[in-house]
């Protein structure tokens, strides 16, 4: 079905499993990139590194090019925070008043937080589209997706940083660059960098996981599922067997009406147990190389077609929710909070969002993560984005574009002091990291899960841990194996690096069973794809959420007919000739 030793796949791969293995293949350097993109996409036709060889460098503010040198007197920029429901903000903190902003202020900084939205639920893109439109964009805002800074870009409404990130970023931020460079690459554009990209711990890229309530898995005596069937199975006894012992109506599986959302309860991982991967709507879905050599796209599939076939009939059975295709991620989420979900497909960091709220509530009812199994006839292929989380972009008419590469350098500085426990805690627990306005990089988080597991494995007690970071988090994990006390990061750690977390099975058993693919689509993308896509994904939703409640399964033929013909076969051939 598809070519899993794809180049860009061994490269990807090769880096972001660099603390796992040694690999012989070198990772793309960004001229590399720049030779597959489409002078049509990027006008400049070249991507250069920022090497400070402007002959006639621009006046600059700040200090001599102090990297952490305060603003003197402080200067105040406008922000929009892309926010989630998992930050628990101490008594009297709030988005203008945190321990971010005092650090800010400490470099003369002054945040001024102009509007906040839910990230999850898809708000802040809308309302960051509006402000695009509007031509209204705070002077620094973050971009969820390339197609979205590529608009900004065009719409002249984002700065070139090349001069001020080769002034003024720290030797840590630009050893991050030159670590990365084949990820930088699609934040430049016309040969200049536009954006700093919004680098994500690896691991949290593989993107679909089955969680199940364990406490409803031991009342009713299961075992762990080993096949798609099983999981029927699973979710025919939480629907009809009274998991909860109190008679309350619950249903097995969560579903909600956008089915293609990265997020909780979509059907992503669903379609990934049949051999089908696609991504969310902002990764601009899931395109791979076929084995006949030509580009594909994981929605138009014909194990796309048995996945529904399985939904349809778990629907038909009773075991979703009959009301999924107008509840959106919030609906679910109540319905998961008040005990009537048992299990669901949803992102690496699920036991910190969405299910830490219902653990807060009832601290049996614990979701734990599992492998997508495969389904009969099937090989479950696990989709991976590039681990890209965002672009962080300035106003083309604000006044410090080097604030920007400061910021980041604070970032950087900061999530990287280790000088204690309490440091570490200060501005990373209860979602406080989420509080910074930019972010450098999460990488570090690769290398401590390896150790915490080599640490839990060998009951060493952690002798072996190189930073207090990772002992913060070890603690955290062991704790929790060994108390099950009630708080959020000892959960949260535990379902995203401990034993049995997301992290282990993404080194245990997707990587070792090569059940992982990567997107083709790191960035650059042909005019055939931004102008039909949209329509595409929006047929695709429709037709689906269709033939799941009921709809003959003959609207999935038709579906890929007519998504070839309104732009699809147009885009597959474009993206060939980019990345092929």
């Amino acid at each position: 079905m598809f070519k899993k030793k794809h180049i860009h796949i061994i490269a990807v791969l090769c880096a972001i499993m660099l603390f796992f293995t040694a690999c012989a293949t070198d990772t793309p350097t960004t001229q590399d990139v720049d030779n597959e993109q489409s002078t049509a996409d990027n006008p400049g036709g070249t991507v250069d590194t920022p090497d400070g060889t402007d002959d006639n460098p621009t006046e600059v503010s700040s200090d001599a090019h102090d990297p952490f040198g305060a603003f003197d007197p402080p200067i105040t920029f406008t922000f929009a925070y892309r926010s989630q429901p998992v930050i628990d903000f101490p008594d009297g903190d709030s988005f203008d008043d945190n321990v971010w902003t005092r650090k800010l202020a400490e470099h003369g900084i002054i945040m001024d937080v102009i509007w906040a939205a839910d990230s999850a639920s898809g708000a802040y893109d809308t309302k960051l589209n509006l402000a695009l439109t509007a031509g209204d964009v705070p002077d620094i805002f973050i971009a969820s997706n390339y197609g979205t800074l590529f608009n900004a870009y065009q719409a002249g409404l984002v700065a070139d940083l090349t001069e001020a990130f080769e002034l003024y970023a720290s030797d840590e931020v630009k050893t991050i660059y030159e670590n990365n460079r084949d990820l930088f690459a699609t934040s430049f554009i016309d040969g200049k960098l536009v954006a700093y990209p919004m680098l994500g711990n690896p691991l949290e890229f593989a993107q679909n996981f089955l969680w199940i309530r364990e406490d409803w898995m031991e009342n009713l005596g299961l075992s762990a599922p080993e096949t798609w069937e099983d999981v029927i199975d699973i979710a025919r006894a939480f629907t009809f067997d009274d998991p909860n012992g109190d008679g309350r109506e619950t249903y097995g599986f969560g579903l909600q009406k956008d089915l293609f959302d990265f997020a909780f309860g979509d059907m992503m991982g669903v379609a990934a147990a049949f051999g089908a991967p696609t991504l969310p709507r902002n990764d601009n879905d899931m395109w791979f190389i076929g084995d006949d050599g030509n580009m594909t796209n994981g929605s138009i599939q014909p194990g796309m077609r048995d996945a529904l076939l399985s939904l349809q009939e778990m629907y038909s059975e009773g075991l979703l929710d009959r009301e999924f295709g107008v509840k959106d991620a919030s609906a679910l989420l109540e319905d998961i909070n008040e005990g009537r979900v048992g299990m669901l497909t949803a992102f690496n960091g699920g036991s910190f969002y969405p299910f830490a709220i219902l653990y807060n509530i009832d601290s049996n009812a614990r979701f734990r993560p599992y492998p997508i199994p495969s389904a009969q006839g099937h090989e479950a292929v696990i989709p991976l984005s590039w681990p890209i989380q965002g672009y962080q972009m300035v106003r083309s008419d604000f006044e410090h574009p080097e604030l920007l590469i400061k910021l980041l350098n604070i970032n950087n500085n900061t999530n990287n002091d280790d000088s204690s426990p309490e440091q570490v805690a200060i501005y990373a627990d209860n979602g406080m990291w989420m509080l910074s306005p930019v972010f450098a990089a999460d990488i570090v988080t690769f290398r401590h899960t390896r150790e915490i597991a080599e640490a839990i494995a060998n009951d060493d007690g952690g002798a072996n841990l190189t930073t207090v970071n990772a002992r913060a988090r070890y603690e955290y994990v062991t704790d929790f194996i060994n108390t099950g006390i009630n708080d959020n990061n000892q959960y949260g750690w535990w379902g995203q690096i401990g034993p049995e977390s997301t992290a282990a099975i993404v080194m245990n058993d997707y990587i070792p069973n090569n059940r992982l693919l990567l997107t083709a689509v790191i960035g650059t993308q042909p005019a055939s794809m931004i102008n039909n896509l949209p329509h595409l994904l929006d047929m695709r939703e429709q037709v689906f959420t269709e033939i799941i409640r009921g709809g003959d399964i003959s609207l999935f033929d038709d579906f890929v007919t007519n998504w070839m013909r309104a732009g699809g076969e147009e885009i597959l051939r474009d993206l060939l000739e980019i990345y092929g």
